[in-house]
């Protein structure tokens, strides 16, 4: 019984610290662009911060062998030899969270422009992927 507690205990410690919601975004950057790109998403989540984002990570694909039975990210995305699969995660409480903080960024304007850079920047004719993740109840 006390390992069960203990489950949901660390269970509700990882929501409260990650939330419960998760936006993933994915971009395929020309490699020549990857400090500009970093550079543009430090400053988008600055803003996130000050707006209520729980947290932001960026992260870039690396090179590793894929599992029997898996497709790789970088082919299924369609990345070149000179490109790079940039993964970004932005964690909110839920849902509602997630609209009342993009809801205030939509007023900062300061985002909009850097939103144009951050597409500027991806790989020409890519179009970046968005996936909205709830964590399951267990």
């Amino acid at each position: 019984m006390r390992e069960v507690e203990r489950e949901s205990e660390l269970r509700e410690h990882t929501t409260q610290e990650t939330g419960g919601y998760v936006q993933a975004f994915v971009y395929r950057v020309p490699k020549k662009h990857h400090d500009a790109f970093a550079r543009v998403e430090g400053q988008l989540a600055d803003i996130f911060r000050e707006h209520g984002i729980l947290r932001a990570e960026l992260y870039t694909l690396t090179p590793a062998k894929v599992f029997k039975g898996f497709a790789s990210i970088a082919e299924s995305v369609s990345a070149g030899p000179d490109e790079e699969v940039w993964l970004e995660l932005d964690f909110y409480k839920d849902q509602r969270d997630r609209d009342e903080v993009v809801g205030r960024i939509g007023q900062d304007q300061r985002a909009g422009p850097l939103f144009g850079q951050v597409l500027t920047l991806c790989a020409s004719g890519s179009t970046p992927l968005q996936g909205d993740f709830t964590r399951p109840s267990m």
